[in-house]
């Protein structure tokens, strides 16, 4: 019987972290809690106009490379890091060293456009 009740208790304590983590994790990443998340691939961002997303929360630098699609509705990407802020220009990509990046449209983009880029970790 004991035994039952830790089981139970140690799932319900799992459930309660997992919803935290996952609310957390959410917040980091710019998704509201009652805007669906997108479907995008690992390593692909997809960010509308006045969102930001976080790509990376490391506990050190990491270096990072991001690239813009281009296409003919595209604007610069404003790229947030560590107190710094950069640009990438759609169809370029730049590499960032720090442990926290951010994306966000860097001009306006129209209510059914979004900008789409890609990045990934490089190793040192």
């Amino acid at each position: 019987m004991l035994r039952n009740i830790a089981t139970i208790l140690v799932g319900g304590l799992s459930v309660l972290w997992l919803v935290s983590a996952t609310a957390a994790t959410r917040a980091w990443y710019g998704y509201p809690d009652d805007e669906p998340v997108p479907f995008v691939h690992a390593g692909e961002f997809v960010v509308g106009d006045g969102m930001t997303k976080g790509i990376a929360n490391n506990k050190s630098d990491k270096q990072y490379r991001i690239c813009v699609e281009a296409s003919k509705e595209s604007v610069p990407l404003s790229v947030m890091y560590d107190g710094q802020q950069s640009t990438v220009s759609p169809g370029d990509c730049a590499d960032f060293e720090a442990m926290k990046i951010r994306v966000s449209p860097a001009g306006r983009l129209g209510p059914d456009e979004v900008l789409v880029g890609r990045y990934h970790h490089i190793q040192n």
